[in-house]
């Protein structure tokens, strides 16, 4: 590929750009202590009840500071047979995105780009009324390859705080219903703070 000269690689993230169809996703790595506890009886739990839940959901609960999003994020799923995805609604102290996590699109847009990178779905973008779509989609997949989805969404209590009045928020647009072989592993302080379903 060649502009003005310059001779470039093309790339996927180029021709997205190139086609406008990049999100502005913003970045979702959660900001890890420099030392974790160990969390194997947790890891063993948690994959206990991923693997006893054909689909639905999954809830963790604890106080504030107790690990729950330290837990999620260094959840070892290497040896289950599983595809992980997590969302978190919160990275850490310095986080300026918190709004933007809590919309309903931002959640939708990040999950197509997982389920594409995971080849579950060849979605390049979403709109936010297509969540069920995309994953009945990676459920079909899902189910050709005999696996399971697990998609974290850590910190719904951030969620519901940092939501708009205005625009759809990711907690009240969470399906009630989750296709087969698709569970959700919701993360908040209290059970008040989840979804009504």
């Amino acid at each position: 590929w060649s502009t003005d000269g310059n001779i470039e690689k093309i790339t996927a993230p180029f021709v997205l750009n190139a086609l406008r169809l990049a999100s502005s996703i913003p970045d979702n790595t959660f900001n890890l202590a420099e030392k974790i506890a160990d969390r194997n009886e947790f890891n063993n739990r948690l994959a206990g009840a991923i693997r006893n839940c054909d689909c639905g959901y999954v809830i963790v609960l604890g106080k504030p500071g107790a690990g729950k999003s330290t837990a999620i994020n260094t959840f070892d799923h290497s040896q289950n047979d599983f595809d992980v995805s997590v969302y978190n609604c919160y990275t850490g102290t310095s986080d300026n995105y918190l709004r933007k996590r809590a919309k309903h699109g931002n959640f939708v847009n990040f999950l197509t780009k997982q389920l594409q990178s995971l080849g579950l779905c060849n979605r390049l973008k979403s709109s936010p009324d297509e969540l069920e779509r995309i994953l009945h989609i990676a459920s079909a997949n899902l189910t050709k390859r005999n696996q399971k989805l697990c998609v974290f969404v850590d910190g719904l209590d951030y969620a519901r705080r940092f939501a708009s009045q205005n625009q759809p928020n990711l907690i009240d647009c969470l399906p009630p219903n989750l296709p087969e072989n698709v569970v959700f592993v919701v993360s908040a302080q209290v059970a008040e703070q989840l979804p009504d379903h």
